[in-house]
């Protein structure tokens, strides 16, 4: 569901759209909400876009609850718990959890205009992060980095917490971590946890498909500059690792030899 954030402000219009499924024209936004329970999108809330998005303003907090997207079959995604809140402070952040390694960044909003604010960023209660840009990066996600994140205003008022969730990947590309030399070998290596005899890997270069295969090895025989660029790779039809840069430089003084992986 896009998009995949948890807070909002009250009086806030939002778009809600079921991107990312096949066929996403054929799945409805449906919500759970305390107050008036299950309902579809434009059955007692929101109204359907041209563009097939759900779309409801002048939201309240009782607004808040759980949406997800819903095919004609029954098949569903996963949830979005969205709050809607009428606080001064808000913390965006994602609403769905986020694959280890990924990076993320949480965004402390305030409704109060001025240029010498500073934010104060929390995680479990403790104290994580204070600055003035409003902004917390992860870098790479990883489960010690699940848990309930707040931010506030230093010295004044707080957010709501927003549980930030952690999930396995995967689906992992083991690929060199330094470049590699012109016309050096260079082995792709498409790593899945789960077992089966015939699984099939697709890789791609700056998103456009380049080999799909059954041993999870890309081979490039004779690098050269136009083999730079961000590889990914995936479970045919599944779950994609995080893409990962491979840089081609000329020999100088030789070949260099790297193995490093992502």
């Amino acid at each position: 569901m896009s998009p995949d954030r948890s807070q909002f402000y009250r009086y806030d219009t939002i778009s809600l759209s079921c991107e990312g499924h096949s066929n996403s024209t054929g799945w409805k936004v449906v919500r759970n909400t305390s107050e008036a329970g299950v309902r579809t999108c434009s059955s007692s809330w929101g109204f359907i876009s041209s563009s097939s998005a759900c779309i409801f303003g002048n939201i309240y907090p009782t607004d808040s609850g759980v949406y997800w997207c819903e095919s004609a079959d029954g098949e569903k995604s996963n949830g979005v718990n969205i709050t809607i809140t009428d606080r001064l402070v808000l913390l965006e952040s994602p609403g769905l959890p986020v694959s280890e390694g990924a990076a993320v960044t949480l965004r402390c909003k305030a409704e109060t205009n001025s240029s010498d604010l500073r934010f104060d960023f929390s995680k479990d209660g403790l104290p994580v992060s204070i600055n003035s840009t409003g902004e917390m990066i992860i870098h790479s996600a990883s489960k010690s980095d699940e848990g309930l994140y707040k931010c506030s205003i230093h010295g004044g008022e707080e957010s709501l917490g927003s549980w930030l969730a952690v999930q396995d990947r995967l689906v992992l590309l083991e690929s060199p971590g330094l470049p590699v030399s012109e016309g050096a070998a260079v082995t792709l290596r498409c790593k899945a946890k789960m077992s089966s005899s015939d699984l099939r890997f697709d890789f791609s270069k700056d998103g456009l498909p380049v080999s799909i295969n059954s041993t999870g090895e890309m081979i490039i025989h004779s690098a050269s500059k136009s083999d730079e660029g961000l590889y990914k790779c995936s479970i045919h039809g599944g779950e994609e690792s995080l893409g990962s840069w491979l840089a081609v430089q000329g020999e100088i003084n030789g070949h260099v030899h790297t193995d490093g992986v992502l």
